[in-house]
């Protein structure tokens, strides 16, 4: 089978996480701080700290930004739901917003509007590496943190995603562009936000932050950075025109932005059911879009509710959202509901192997 993921770790790199256990170098040390300083210089941005785990550093950017209990905070429906729990737990007030339907980007129309409505921040994710109007978003005035872990290298036109934000947050999970087998990274855009995050990191345990062996494959993977992207893009362009000529389509970047090509999205016009089961019995493992988003929670939320009316003892077997203030219908998001419900993702990575790329451009190419 070809797997969804697969790690973009050469047996090279395992020399870094030796040298770290020879060192006697485990723990957090010098080899998280110049792994934090390597995507700080790429992305132009302070140091920053490592966390051993995603909803932690999500946390770290929200307290580092010091929003007051109350404050209003913008954000796609489609964006990675520790950042809607995060926030619900600190007291802030999530503001949901609909999706763009070619691209699953935060619709930035609606997301202006707003911008006279008391927001004070705005989260601004890159679903599967596609890029939102970052003119639109940041000529609102108000704080922004950008979420590139499925983006790290992409570009709005202008400048690298993640580059402009007070806080840049990014996930290093084994399916990211660059892992470090879990863990996640926050950089600061300035003087005044490294201060407030090493502030907020001086108060956390050690084993909170990621370690020095973990870090280490980290910054190998950073050093072959251009090189993952490049890939990336070519197999793209191939699935790209064995997909053109039939029913389905994918999602696409507008604008003069160049999106990172994450995983490949099909937007399916026909059951999503036999469309697995088609690529799994070619050999193909393919993943549902926007499973880990604030919209598919809301889903289970409802699910779970529904169930409470009908028999509690079930509902209590159903992950539902954590309580805080009213929480919209999913209803209210139709577009992103759309993506939710017929979106599919083929695999793409460095490590596919020529042969392993025809596979799948063949299962696209022939898709029921």
């Amino acid at each position: 089978m070809i797997p969804f993921s697969r790690p973009s770790i050469k047996r090279r790199d395992m020399d870094a996480v030796l040298s770290c256990m020879v060192e006697d170098t485990l723990g957090p040390g010098e080899r998280t701080r110049a792994f934090c300083a390597a995507l700080g210089e790429y992305l132009g941005m302070q140091e920053g700290g490592a966390f051993r785990e995603y909803r932690r550093a999500v946390r770290a950017a929200f307290l580092s930004l010091e929003l007051a209990p109350g404050s209003k905070l913008a954000l796609s429906v489609l964006a990675p739901r520790a950042y809607h729990e995060v926030a619900l737990e600190l007291g802030l007030v999530p503001t949901l917003f609909d999706v763009e339907p070619g691209s699953g980007v935060i619709e930035s129309a609606a997301l202006g509007q707003t911008s006279a409505d008391g927001v004070a921040a705005v989260v601004l994710d890159h679903p599967l590496g596609f890029v939102p109007d970052h003119e639109a978003v940041y000529a609102m005035g108000v704080p922004v943190i950008e979420d590139v872990s499925h983006a790290l290298g992409a570009h709005d036109g202008t400048r690298l995603v993640g580059s402009g934000a007070r806080f840049t947050v990014m996930a290093l999970e084994t399916d990211c562009i660059i892992t470090t087998g879990g863990g996640a990274v926050v950089l600061p855009g300035g003087r005044r936000e490294r201060t407030a995050l090493r502030t907020h990191i001086t108060e956390l345990e050690a084993d909170t932050m990621l370690p020095d062996m973990n870090a280490a494959l980290g910054l190998t993977q950073m050093k072959e950075l251009s090189r993952f992207i490049e890939r990336r893009m070519e197999i793209s362009a191939y699935y790209q025109k064995a997909l053109a000529p039939g029913a389905h389509k994918s999602l696409h970047q507008s604008g003069d932005a160049e999106n990172l090509c994450y995983a490949f999205p099909v937007v399916l016009e026909t059951g999503v059911a036999a469309v697995v089961e088609y690529a799994k019995k070619n050999k193909v493992v393919t993943r549902a879009a926007f499973g880990d988003s604030i919209l598919a929670q809301l889903i289970r939320g409802q699910a779970a509710a529904e169930q409470a009316e009908e028999d509690p003892g079930a509902a209590e077997q159903v992950p539902s959202i954590p309580s805080g203030r009213e929480v919209p219908h999913p209803n209210s998001f139709p577009v992103a509901r759309d993506l939710l419900r017929r979106c599919v993702l083929f695999p793409i990575y460095p490590t596919l192997s020529r042969q392993e790329v025809e596979t799948v451009t063949r299962v696209l190419s022939t898709l029921p």
